[in-house]
């Protein structure tokens, strides 16, 4: 491949030397054809001077290349390198938040993350109904720092293959005494993260909430002990 860049580049030269020599002469087109023959005689006799005229040469070459490649594409010619696609692993999810009334819940939407799996994705979206909303007021709605112990997602036998049960375990700590959970809250919350699930992962129809591994237990009532 060198040989073949190497004899058009000398096919290039006498090309050009004898468009040269057609012309009329006068001295400035007499200094350089014997530029170009000195050019020539030390490329036969230097080793160095061939291999660093030839490496100019094929530079030369691959750049009017890039450029005549940016003149016909309209491409800049510094954008030399591609631009680096953005890997977006963003979604859009819906969440439903309890309200302040201790009766409706209504809807927000987040921009999140993929996550490698649904527990995880499960253990995201209790906590962010948890925490309630990013534009009000809405935490005293779950008075206490639910700490999850353990989520399980499974098939079960009265329901199809493609629909399955989520159990969330849940720890409750001890709540403030001068905090008094509203009416209603712990319903409404339970309420608004199975909504908040079934939205997002429609694989999951069930949802149970445990405390310390005992279904349907008043989480609240755990904290007035």
């Amino acid at each position: 491949m060198i040989l073949t860049i190497k004899n058009r580049i000398i096919e290039s030269f006498n090309r050009i030397k004898q468009i040269l020599r057609a012309l009329p002469e006068n001295p400035e087109l007499k200094r350089v054809i014997a530029f170009r023959d000195s050019i020539m005689e030390r490329s036969r006799t230097n080793v160095k001077d061939r291999n660093r005229f030839l490496l100019i040469g094929i530079g030369s070459l691959l750049l009017l290349d890039y450029l005549m490649f940016c003149y016909h594409t309209d491409k800049n010619i510094f954008s030399i390198f591609p631009t680096i696609p953005i890997m977006e692993d963003k979604r859009e999810i819906e969440v439903y938040l309890p309200g302040l009334d201790g009766e409706t819940i209504f809807k927000e939407k987040r921009q999140i993350m993929g996550f490698p799996s649904d527990e995880r994705f499960v253990r995201y979206l209790f906590n962010t109904v948890r925490k309630g909303s990013q534009f009000d007021n809405t935490s005293i709605m779950v008075p206490v720092e639910l700490q999850i112990r353990n989520i399980w997602i499974t098939d079960v036998d009265n329901i199809s293959k493609n629909e399955k049960l989520c159990v969330v375990d849940v720890e409750v700590p001890v709540i403030e005494k001068d905090i008094t959970p509203l009416q209603g809250s712990e319903l409404l919350f339970k309420e608004a993260f199975r909504q908040t699930v079934k939205a997002n992962i429609p694989s999951i129809t069930e949802i149970t909430i445990l405390e310390r591994g005992i279904p349907d237990k008043k989480l609240w009532d755990v904290v007035s002990q």
